[in-house]
């Protein structure tokens, strides 16, 4: 074989070896990558915050930032959760018990809010995180529309079509007086609940 062969060949067996230190190394990043990301998560705390429903009127819609402390590998910073805050015409609710159509995550409407009016959860769709804002009224039952991907929730937010896996995930608030909710949070379990029954005696 040739000096040019020879070359040839060292520099394939180089490549080689650079090829397989690169997968050796991101292999074993992936454990750091993953307690980088568990760590940020961790909400520290309770924080409350007092919303105002008096200015909704029926078949609106209202997104409502909540600041939550969170700790991570550098330190302390505060992630924006967006809270929607829906006001159901009495008609939806109607029309809700009265259609009968199929759920990829079944349960009780009446499981996801506390009262039939209002439905507040996270504006958070569970397929890549955009926020779900867009009412339907052409649909029956009356739908949430994700504008990414096409989800659809109904109006208590549980996944009718679209890509998103499960229901929109709720968060644990009370009502203050008949026009005031008390949003509250202390643990990265508060901000994944699917039934009010998890928070309404807390």
């Amino acid at each position: 074989m040739g000096e040019n062969g020879s070359v040839t060949r060292r520099n394939f067996l180089a490549g080689c070896c650079a090829a397989m230190g690169a997968v050796a190394v991101g292999a074993s990043a992936i454990p750091a990558v993953s307690a980088w990301r568990v760590a940020s998560d961790l909400v520290f705390g309770l924080t409350e915050k007092e919303i105002d429903l008096s200015g909704i009127k029926p078949g609106e819609m209202k997104v409502e930032g909540l600041s939550l402390k969170r700790e991570t590998l550098i330190g302390t910073d505060e992630l924006v959760v967006p809270i929607m805050i829906l006001r159901r015409k009495p008609e939806w609710v109607r029309e809700m018990e009265a259609v009968k159509y199929n759920l990829k995550e079944p349960i009780e409407a009446n499981e996801r809010y506390l009262n039939p009016e209002w439905f507040v959860a996270r504006a958070f769709c569970t397929h890549l995180g955009c926020t779900p804002n867009i009412i339907d009224e052409s649909s029956k039952p009356v739908n949430i529309v994700c504008p990414c991907h096409g989800g659809r929730f109904d109006t208590v937010g549980r996944i009718i079509s679209g890509p998103p896996p499960s229901n929109l995930y709720l968060v644990p608030y009370r009502f203050v007086t008949e026009a005031r909710i008390n949003l509250f949070v202390s643990t990265p379990q508060d901000i994944t609940l699917t039934k009010v029954s998890a928070f309404q005696k807390a």
